[in-house]
């Protein structure tokens, strides 16, 4: 069995524990995030640094910057959710911080949303954050172009981490996509002998809920945010039962 130190996870609100509630409605995804059942499987100490919205770049950013200040951890292992591959990483100059936005899904967010994003990048209209959004994916994304971008960001973490000694874990949360890099680094599948679908954590959560548990997606009613909570899902996120289960796959994998 391999012996760690510590567990620290990176990656957005999959990752965070997310839309999990207790019965009066309060916010509890940090009392069942996965780096706490994956420091009770290895038995050793974890840390969380997921949040929500987060980026491919972001959750990289947070991997060397995790190794930069580490003073204390001699045997770490990473678990690294990747997140949807159209979010990005700003920094708001005249606030001097560094924020997500997720110019793709510019449809759900709403005016309260807008306003409060706009309010702390340091913009003075909600108009010009909608616009700056609506431009970036008309004019400046392109998926083969990300593609590529976030292959080489990946393969430089994957030599970065070698280097430092530091064992890690990568699979997709949402829809990044490892083509064509997965045998370079160590990457974990959700396909298997009964699985071929899109090798996400989120598709292979849809899947079980229509497969295994004989429920539709779409039918909120077995995807409770509070208890007895949804098997696979929170809203639209894991479940307590769907984080276990994802942990307890990434120590079979590492104890192959």
């Amino acid at each position: 069995m391999i012996k760690y130190d510590k567990v620290v996870t990176f990656g957005c609100s999959f990752m965070n524990g997310d839309a999990i509630q207790d019965t009066h409605g309060k916010a509890v995804g940090g009392d069942f995030a996965p780096h706490l059942e994956l420091g009770r499987l290895f038995n050793c100490k974890s840390e969380n640094k997921a949040s929500s919205g987060f980026s491919n770049e972001r959750i990289v950013k947070k991997v060397y910057e995790w190794i930069e200040s580490n003073k204390e951890s001699k045997n770490t292992l990473f678990v690294i959710g990747l997140s949807e591959l159209s979010r990005v990483m700003i920094y708001a100059d005249r606030v001097k911080k560094f924020y997500d936005l997720q110019p793709g899904q510019l449809a759900s967010y709403d005016d309260d949303a807008l306003e409060h994003n706009a309010r702390k990048f340091g913009i003075s209209s909600v108009e010009e954050l909608k616009s700056y959004m609506a431009h970036y994916i008309k004019y400046f994304y392109n998926e083969e172009v990300e593609i590529k971008k976030l292959h080489r960001m990946i393969l430089g973490m994957n030599a970065y981490l070698n280097a430092n000694n530091v064992d890690y874990i990568i699979f997709n949360s949402l829809s990044a996509n490892l083509d064509g890099i997965r045998d370079e680094i160590n990457f974990m599948s959700f396909n298997d002998n009964d699985y071929s679908g899109r090798d996400t954590w989120n598709d292979f959560l849809m899947w079980e809920m229509e497969h295994i548990e004989g429920n539709e997606y779409n039918d909120v009613t077995y995807r409770s945010p509070k208890p007895p909570y949804g098997k696979q899902y929170c809203n639209g996120h894991p479940s307590p039962n769907g984080i276990k289960k994802l942990c307890e796959r990434i120590y079979k994998e590492l104890n192959k």
